[in-house]
């Protein structure tokens, strides 16, 4: 008996260490998955991510990331706006937060004098239209089967989302304190009160950019908007990727454009340059695609895509495309 009673005991022991071991392990493994989310929290943790990520867009940007005065936009946008450039001050204006003029002799070079007389030129050369019309129509057959990646397209969506100044905005943070600022190129040359150097450069850059952090974009609803509709009585005013995916008129030649409720007068104003590339005529103007790089247009339904405001911010004709970030 006495040994039936010990194996028992020990038996009972054994089985008590046992429970007690798997008490600890379940202890543990509750404290670890105490401090891991469950599935679900996670998804809602990177959901909040991503939409905090969004919707950062017109509200904050890192204070590392040099951004247009303009659209607001970084210098890696796809939107087309060209390089991201530093402008000098414009000689005697008068920033509205300073009492005085900018020390000319302190912040612009003797060789960067501007002349406000000179008007708006084009310095892009053109190709002759009609030369290359058989290599369009080739070219566009091959683009026309191509899709576009879900990811660019969500990138391409994002970036038009996230255009423009916030409405918290202090002008003054758009500027160095020697009062140069920096924006796209083609943001630049589009603005209003922009005109161009000898040089062929954007002069008159600040003034634009103080102008348009009261201006609110007809298409995004947001500040910094300086590209208005050439319409005289009109008062729409576009930030220039809005102006592409608002589906206005672009006229490369003098940087001008014509918005939707005005496009119909394209062919009186801009003659031939209102048509299109491949059929040569300007047809349907509201299915026309604009080339942010050549500035020359192209029916939608001429190299078979069908055109959205995605399809035409930053678009590139067959003959110019290449990547917008390199």
């Amino acid at each position: 008996m006495d040994g039936l009673e010990a194996t028992e005991t020990e038996n009972t022991v054994e089985v008590a260490d046992t429970r007690e071991q798997f008490t600890e392990e379940d202890a543990q493994s509750e404290v670890d998955d105490d401090k891991k989310p469950t599935p679900d929290l996670q998804c809602s943790v990177s959901l909040d991510s991503a939409n905090t990520n969004c919707s950062i867009g017109v509200e904050a940007k890192s204070s590392s990331e040099q951004v247009c005065a303009f659209c607001y936009c970084g210098e890696r946008s796809s939107l087309g706006q060209g390089e991201l450039k530093q402008f000098s001050p414009t000689p005697g204006f008068i920033a509205p937060w300073n009492n005085q003029p900018l020390n000319i002799n302190e912040t612009v070079d003797s060789n960067d004098t501007i002349d406000e007389s000179i008007p708006r030129q084009n310095p892009v050369l053109h190709k002759a239209r009609g030369q290359k019309k058989e290599q369009n129509i080739t070219t566009c057959t091959c683009i026309s089967i191509e899709a576009t990646p879900d990811d660019e397209i969500v990138k391409v969506w994002d970036e038009l989302r996230m255009v423009g100044l916030p409405d918290d905005i202090d002008v003054q943070t758009l500027f160095e304190p020697t009062g140069y600022c920096w924006a796209h190129h083609r943001c630049a040359e589009w603005s209003l009160e922009v005109c161009q150097t000898e040089e062929q450069l954007p002069a008159n850059v600040d003034k634009a950019v103080v102008s348009g952090s009261t201006k609110r974009c007809a298409y995004c609803k947001h500040l910094g908007a300086t590209i208005k509709c050439c319409e005289e009585k009109c008062t729409h005013i576009y930030h220039y990727p809005c102006a592409a995916g608002a589906g206005t008129f672009q006229d490369f030649n003098n940087f001008t454009l014509l918005c939707p409720d005005h496009i119909d007068q394209a062919p009186l104003r801009s003659k031939e340059e209102a048509n299109c590339a491949v059929c040569d005529s300007p047809g349907d103007l509201l299915d026309q695609l604009f080339c942010t790089t050549c500035g020359q247009h192209y029916h939608g339904m001429c190299l078979d895509i069908r055109v959205t405001p995605i399809k035409r911010a930053g678009w590139q004709c067959p003959d110019c495309k290449v990547c917008q970030n390199c």
